[in-house]
């Protein structure tokens, strides 16, 4: 897999300018912008609007399981923990875990170890149960976007091997988007 050039992918928030150039500058095919190519829902709203959007929750959400069932794209775990069950259902229903990115490079000092650690926690499991992992930076600005290269250092920070960062930042982030 090595030497093979593939199309890279990041997903951001609308807040960023990205500009072909600057997709370009950092390595990417395309960056996905939330409200232009992909939903970013922080907060459960109807059901219609999660299908096919990342949203973001806490993984003991009481309305979890309903979110699974109205199939979004990916799932973030903003407080980090494992829900095994959830995950397993979101196993079971093609629905990704995504590891943003901003999590680290946003933080800083012991709340960085610890987003670090809680989040290789994280990839670990989903991995065992060979749940689909996205990495991606979910930046808020163009100062918080990071190149290809820095965010599969950041996906084997967490304990990706290269290959697997290479296809989460190929074929799992460009599957995210629901053409």
């Amino acid at each position: 897999m090595l030497g093979v050039s593939l199309d890279y992918y990041d997903i951001a928030y609308g807040s960023c300018n990205a500009s072909p150039s600057l997709e370009s500058a950092l390595g990417y095919r395309r960056i996905f912008l939330s409200n232009k190519d992909v939903k970013i829902i922080d907060a459960v709203y109807r059901k219609e609007a999660i299908e096919g959007s990342i949203t973001l929750n806490s993984s003991d959400d009481k309305d979890i399981l309903a979110v699974i069932k109205a199939n979004p794209s990916a799932i973030v775990f903003k407080d980090l923990h494992i829900n095994k069950k959830v995950m397993e259902r979101m196993k079971e229903s093609d629905i990704a875990l995504c590891l943003p990115a901003s999590f680290i490079t946003c933080s800083y000092g012991l709340q960085r170890s610890r987003n670090i650690y809680l989040m290789s926690r994280l990839f670990a499991h989903a991995k065992s149960i060979k749940l689909d992992v996205s990495f991606a930076t979910l930046a808020m600005n163009n100062m918080h976007l990071c190149s290809y290269i820095q965010l599969m250092e950041l996906a084997k920070l967490l304990g990706s091997d290269e290959e697997y960062a290479r296809k989460s930042l190929s074929k799992i982030n460009n599957s995210l988007v629901r053409k």
